[in-house]
């Protein structure tokens, strides 16, 4: 039987029972009745947010390399004798950083050492995590310039410009968060900015460049630089963020770089979340089930559970260790590693949450070495758990998960066994 490692506290969310029963592994649907609490006197604390209103999203982790404020993969170089870095310096698989003025860093340079080489690993799992969230608007095509912005993930399947001021607009979260994904290269011209406004943070914006990020003379640039090739910051560039180069060099030419809100790797930069689901969406030649519950911890940590089993093909999957969680508005995308039918694999799943009661909300998982298989719900229910950041936010305190442990709450007969479907094919379900 499928045992979820976290169920939600009475009185938040839906009840242990529910959820258990939704997260079998072998179960084809939530009945409406589980689906949706009758209980008047916690009917208002049960539901969830409406489709469509805004969410904070959670980055993806990027472990030890938090603590850099410059990182690269062959070199890193600065001509400018009046740079200054707040923050870590290192490369790997390199090992060559020249022109660094005296007293720079603020922090500790690696060069070619084990802590740069692991600080390369944790920056190409996020690395992979930014880039492969859904998409909410494309700007392809667009010059950044003159744009004021809202939380969310802008992609372009090429390359980026900006030309003038792009505002990005926190609206009084501290916590929005903005994701740029670039096909290519970005550049600014000169005298470019990006300024954020509505009390957002440098430290929730990242730039996933797929090539190359050359800043132009004098711009002042906000966010964490994530390129898989180079990036350049020229004569008078000013970055809030970090510059995360994972194959090429960093070049700098008398800049002031600082991580500066970033929490320099204290775990202070991550919201605690939590995202639940459980039930069945249509397959070629029939249908599969799925249960999951995933969390991210306010250290970066991401842990839970996954099971997934078609029905048509015969695959049975099991997810138990995970590299990324990443939620943005009610999109949620986790990836992880585990069993496909018994050996080695791994998966990317990607979940949208519609609100109540469910009908809309959708289920897509990509398989290693298999197939993507997705569709709108056919029963059951998914659901983000948002939270607050910052400490005494953990919805857990006070609550020991006595009887959570998937036992007694309406699980028993949830675990695969004569389980044919029978009355959860859609037909009572008003679908």
């Amino acid at each position: 039987m499928y045992k979820p490692l976290w169920t939600p506290a009475r009185g938040r969310g839906y009840p242990a029972t529910v959820v258990l029963s939704c997260m079998a592994l072998l179960l084809g649907s939530c009945s409406k009745s589980q689906q949706l609490p009758t209980n008047p006197t916690t009917q208002a604390s049960m539901t969830r947010p409406v489709a469509g209103a805004r969410a904070t999203a959670v980055l993806p982790s990027l472990g030890s390399a938090s603590s850099f404020a410059v990182l690269a993969g062959s070199t890193v170089t600065n001509t400018g004798a009046t740079t200054t870095i707040v923050g870590d310096v290192g490369v790997s698989p390199g090992s060559a950083i020249t022109g660094m003025p005296a007293g720079q860093p603020t922090g500790t340079i690696h060069a070619g050492d084990a802590v740069a080489a692991q600080a390369q690993s944790d920056l190409t799992t996020a690395y992979n995590a930014l880039a492969g969230l859904p998409c909410n608007t494309d700007l392809t095509s667009q010059d950044l310039g003159g744009k004021t912005l809202g939380p969310g993930v802008y992609c372009f399947s090429s390359s980026a410009g900006l030309t003038g001021t792009l505002t990005l607009d926190a609206q009084g979260d501290p916590n929005a968060v903005f994701i740029f994904q670039i096909g290519s290269t970005i550049t600014t011209a000169t005298n470019a900015a990006v300024v954020m406004i509505g009390g957002g943070r440098a430290c929730n914006v990242f730039w996933q460049v797929g090539s190359s990020a050359t800043l132009g003379t004098g711009t002042a640039f906000v966010g964490n630089i994530v390129a898989l090739a180079s990036i350049t910051l020229t004569t008078g560039v000013s970055l809030s963020g970090r510059a995360l180069a994972r194959n090429g060099a960093v070049t700098m030419d008398t800049n002031a770089i600082t991580a500066g809100d970033c929490g320099q790797g204290n775990g202070q930069d991550h919201c605690t979340v939590k995202v639940t689901g459980g039930g069945s969406i249509p397959v070629a030649g029939g249908f599969a089930s799925f249960g999951f519950n995933v969390r991210q911890d306010k250290d970066g940590g991401v842990r839970g559970e996954l099971e997934y089993v078609s029905h048509a093909s015969g695959s049975k999957v099991h997810i138990d260790a995970f590299t990324s969680l990443v939620v943005v508005g009610n999109t949620a995308t986790f990836a992880g590693s585990g069993t496909i039918n018994g050996l080695p694999g791994s998966v990317t799943v990607t979940v949208t949450d519609q609100g109540e009661p469910g009908r809309n909300d959708r289920f897509s998982i990509s398989i290693s070495d298999g197939p993507t298989e997705a569709g709108i719900l056919r029963s059951g229910n998914i659901q983000i758990h948002e939270k607050h950041c910052g400490e005494g936010d953990d919805d857990d305190q006070g609550h020991d998960d006595k009887d959570h442990d998937g036992k007694g709450h309406g699980g028993n007969g949830h675990d695969g066994k004569g389980h044919d479907d029978k009355g959860r094919d859609g037909n009572s379900h008003d679908d």
